[in-house]
């Protein structure tokens, strides 16, 4: 949970892997990747993970997301969607 009071969120940017075989757990590489938020929408396609969306709440402001990402779980990297026009606020 990233907001255990619904008063203050906590915006994380780290991305970890669980793997069964061994049971451990080992931090993926977050360059190039979205900015830390929270609320975003996440699915899994074949060896991708497709991030959209979300939100950044500070306590007095709050920057709504409109962009999308894919993480290559093969390659172990970020790819930004589409161009930056920006759609937060």
């Amino acid at each position: 949970f990233t907001s255990p009071s619904q008063m203050q969120f906590y915006h994380h940017k780290d991305m970890w892997r669980l793997d069964l075989a061994t049971a451990q757990w080992e931090e993926l590489s977050t360059k190039g990747g979205p900015s830390p938020r929270s609320g975003h929408r996440a699915i899994l396609w074949k060896n991708k993970v497709f991030v959209f969306g979300g939100f950044y709440d500070t306590g007095h402001d709050v920057r709504y997301y409109n962009d999308a990402y894919l993480y290559d779980l093969l390659e172990l990297k970020w790819t930004k969607l589409g161009d930056d026009k920006r759609g937060d606020n």
